[in-house]
């Protein structure tokens, strides 16, 4: 018995049926529901229910692993199967695990319900710690405020080019809103492999661009030159969309999986991956990453431990100091950390507007997307998008439009084709971004884009662009030049404006453009080339 206790999983599951009783089988499911070893007590559990689907410490324990496991609907049938059978006075934490439960499936009021009793139950002795059930109370009570709540919002498939009835996740849209990549686990994905974790496909990116004929997304196509054998995912593309950034894991190169980039060439080319340079990358998981328009500060997720990390993945912030040199990257601080998992982040075109992907105390249920303010070394306190944004599930990426009218995020909901889908979310009807406050009620945005050289075809990146009004006179912003010289500012539409543009060592040049005014799913695009001389 001894022996077979210290086996390991594939050992203590294969082993002749007859060598192992139902007891000790018992004992190995409740020390991988202990251990936190969920794959593993799924895979025992299933297989004693097999034999008897209704032995009550089988059916409460597999249920604890499907709460861990994304399957919160058969853990809240099996737990609720258990009500009034003799054996569940042996089960001290069966009303805190029907509450999660609960909560996982979108019934946060019940939830709440099974937590009072639990506390109740127990009289303060909880088994539970009492920071992990102050955290799942404190969700529940975010959800039923917030789903008594709820914003005025829609969301929109996006149909069948797009998704399929496995994973798509993490969608990017650059912000003429031409341009859409993601991440799916679809069998035939470059190399073919599977996650022997769970068998499925590893991750690919994927592309497709907005069909103007049809006014939909055209029939998405896998993005081969990005995808190795081995897990990509989407991380962000910059605003501009020359830059996407990726997650890559890679045994033996890379470490728990790192932050990768690869450049657009034209003609929907893109170059293969390679690690990007700077303080970026640890033997630690970095999970996501978004550049600021300009290029100059870079937002990523990772989870180094320096003593400044609030829990397990951060958001920090590292400016970028020269061409090719970055600062040393800066924790967000508890401001925005908590002692759980920050998972993603996106800043937006305005580059001071950050999403972000929490499971922490102030969420409603697993991670949902917040957003906040980053404004001279300086955060705003913390938002939750509220629901139908988020839900008692995973809410992890998030990615906006220029003018914050619409956003893409990927979601679990009854109309999708199985798993998780990608989905346009309308959201004209609340100021996410408060552009109001920049462009004015009813603004349409416009963009101006391009690039700075010298007039020996090189690139200025320490070029500034100073935006003013038609007459010149009124300063209404100030905008930097990325690595490569290129720049994208948002502007309003149907507005003229001068624009200068300076570099030390080189004659400042002065324009007057015009931006037209643009409705529709794509905002107008003005195409620039600025060629400064030597002084």
């Amino acid at each position: 018995m001894k022996r077979l206790l210290i086996l390991s999983l594939t050992l203590a599951i294969s082993g002749p049926a007859a060598a192992q009783s139902n007891v000790a089988k018992i004992g190995l499911l409740k020390r991988f529901v202990t251990e936190e070893n969920w794959d593993g007590a799924v895979s025992v559990g299933e297989k004693l229910l097999t034999v008897n689907s209704k032995d009550p410490a089988a059916t409460y324990y597999t249920a604890i692993a499907f709460v861990n496991t994304n399957r919160p609907a058969d853990a809240l049938r099996m737990l609720k199967s258990l009500e009034g059978n003799e054996k569940l006075r042996s089960f001290k934490d069966y009303t805190f695990w029907t509450g999660r439960a609960a909560l996982a499936n979108g019934k946060p009021q019940d939830a709440m319900t099974s937590f009072e009793a639990y506390k109740t139950q127990l009289k303060g002795k909880k088994a539970v710690s009492t920071l992990e059930f102050d955290h799942y109370y404190s969700q529940a009570k975010n959800a039923v405020h917030y789903m008594n709540n709820p914003l005025p919002i829609s969301f929109k498939n996006l149909g069948e080019t797009i998704n399929t009835e496995v994973q798509e996740m993490k969608p990017s849209v650059n912000a003429e809103g031409n341009l859409l990549v993601f991440s799916a686990r679809r069998y035939g994905n470059v190399g073919a492999n599977t996650d022997p974790y769970d068998g499925k496909p590893f991750e690919d990116i994927w592309y497709s661009t907005w069909d103007t004929i049809n006014n939909r997304w055209g029939e998405a196509e896998n993005l081969t030159a990005v995808n190795t054998g081995e897990h990509e995912s989407v991380m962000s593309l910059s605003p501009d969309g020359s830059v996407m950034f990726i997650y890559v894991n890679i045994p033996g190169k890379t470490g728990s999986g790192d932050i990768w980039y690869s450049k657009y060439r034209g003609d929907l080319e893109w170059s293969r991956p390679t690690e990007y340079e700077g303080p970026f990358n640890t033997s630690y998981f970095e999970s996501s990453a978004s550049l600021a328009t300009g290029g100059k500060r870079m937002f990523f997720v990772s989870e180094r431990t320096d003593g400044k990390s609030q829990g397990q993945g951060d958001i920090w912030v590292c400016d970028r100091k020269g061409r090719r040199e970055w600062d040393k990257p800066v924790n967000a601080g508890e401001m925005i950390n908590t002692r759980w998992d920050e998972a993603s982040v996106y800043v937006a075109v305005d580059g001071k507007t950050v999403f972000f992907s929490s499971n922490s105390d102030s969420s409603m249920g697993g991670y949902d997307i917040f957003r906040t303010t980053y404004v001279n070394g300086k955060w705003t306190a913390p938002v939750n998008l509220g629901y139908p944004i988020n839900t008692t599930g995973d809410e992890v990426s998030f990615s906006i439009s220029a003018d914050g009218k619409k956003a893409y995020m990927a979601a679990k909901r009854p109309e999708g084709y199985g798993d998780f889908d990608i989905y346009e979310v309308d959201l004209s009807k609340v100021n996410i971004l408060d552009n109001t406050q920049v462009f004015g009620e009813g603004a349409v945005l416009s963009i101006l884009k391009g690039t700075v050289d010298g007039d020996d075809g090189m690139p200025l990146p320490e070029a500034k662009i100073s935006v003013y009004d038609e007459n010149g006179a009124a300063l209404i912003s100030t905008h930097d030049v990325d690595e490569d010289g290129n720049f994208f500012i948002t502007l309003e539409g149907g507005m003229k404006y001068t624009v200068t543009i300076s570099a030390k060592g080189f004659r400042s040049v002065t324009q007057k453009i015009a931006l037209s005014k643009k409705e529709g799913s794509q905002p107008f695009t003005l195409n620039k080339e600025f060629i400064l001389d030597k002084e």
